[in-house]
């Protein structure tokens, strides 16, 4: 018998033809990555000799899966460039896939999130070779995320499966992102302070970020964010707040008094902002099997966690947002609620540059 070299191109055919979603280099590549994790995970699990069960360190994780796809994808998972699998791993965690503690890393608990009546995103560690022969046959693997189809196959499998809210599972802990606003308004105002700052400051007006002496609105409640250099402490380039700004005309509006946010409730209030004037759009495209979304800017924790189902589409552009991700069809109407829920409108239109 010969034994000859397996090429990148026919493993990669093969690993396709496995996951049941071929065509899309990157989704394959996100794909393998992510079953390797999961499956080094419970195979760390089951080698351990201690009674106890004990998290798996990530060096037993990410430096086997290295070991087996290096040799397919030598730029991204080479030892000396970005530690991607980390990365990948972070991404599990957040979509649920595993858990992290202080000294490792543990599979998740199976269960299962509706995408449609009959279509259904699996979530938890258990990797794609341990899954049933008969779930594996209708078991779409798309990036990191798993979409299941029902069927008199899969049936007894998802009469057994535990079920999680969308809700649930994206972290949103209100029914309307519009009430919560209201809510999170009058708590913010109560401990608002007189404020002296005007330099650096941006307010958030018509879906836009423009400086405070650019503002063109009426006296108001509005989010605004002050640039600072201390991004280290901060979180980020800014400092977000609310702010009750007073116009008067023929003079430049002025700040009366300002209280400080969190980034995340900031992003909300975005979405809040948005949705009551009806103009916060996400333009999406379709695209063979798979639809991109146009995201215009950061989206709140840990609701943002849908956008590690899909990848990062880069764009020829030095700013960090707008971003393009890219997920599989399949997940649209899961993206498309989630969206609902954060108080976006997914709509079919081309990436201009007038929506940021």
């Amino acid at each position: 018998m010969k034994l000859e070299a397996l090429s990148p191109e026919y493993v990669n055919r093969a690993i396709e033809h496995d996951l049941r979603f071929g065509d899309v280099p990157e989704a394959t590549r996100v794909a393998a990555i992510s079953e390797h994790l999961r499956a080094a995970v419970v195979i760390g699990l089951v080698r351990q000799d201690s009674p106890e069960i004990s998290p798996v360190p990530t060096i037993n994780i990410t430096r086997p899966t290295r070991h087996r796809l290096s040799p397919i994808w030598p730029e991204v998972l080479n030892e000396d460039g970005p530690n991607i699998l980390l990365e990948e791993l972070r991404r599990l965690e957040a979509i649920g896939d595993v858990v992290h503690v202080k000294k490792g890393w543990y599979p998740a608990p199976m269960r299962l999130v509706e995408i449609t009546a009959s279509s259904y995103l699996l979530v938890g560690g258990t990797p794609f070779q341990l899954l049933p022969r008969e779930l594996r046959a209708e078991l779409t693997v798309c990036g990191r995320a798993r979409v299941v189809t029902l069927s008199d196959r899969t049936r007894s499998f998802f009469e057994s499966m535990p079920r999680q809210n969308l809700k649930d599972w994206i972290g949103i802990q209100h029914s309307d992102v519009s009430t919560w606003a209201i809510e999170f308004k009058k708590t913010a105002v109560e401990s608002m302070q007189p404020t002296s700052i005007t330099e650096n400051l941006f307010v958030y007006a018509f879906n836009r970020w423009v400086q405070l002496g650019d503002y063109l609105g009426d006296s108001c409640l509005s989010l605004v964010r002050v640039a600072t250099d201390n991004n280290q402490q901060r979180g980020g380039f800014y400092i977000y707040g609310l702010a009750k700004i007073l116009r008067v005309p023929n003079k430049p509006p002025k700040i009366l008094a300002m209280t400080e946010i969190s980034n995340s409730d900031a992003r909300r209030l975005q979405g809040a902002i948005s949705y009551a004037d009806g103009k916060n759009k996400v333009r999406v495209k379709f695209v063979g099997r798979c639809v991109y979304f146009r995201i215009p800017h950061p989206l709140p924790q840990p609701e943002n966690r849908f956008l590690d189902l899909g990848w990062i589409r880069f764009i020829n552009d030095e700013r960090p947002w707008p971003r393009v991700f890219v997920f599989a069809i399949e997940l649209f109407p899961l993206l498309q609620a989630t969206l609902a829920y954060l108080g976006y409108e997914a709509i079919a239109g081309d990436f201009g540059v007038n929506n940021v």
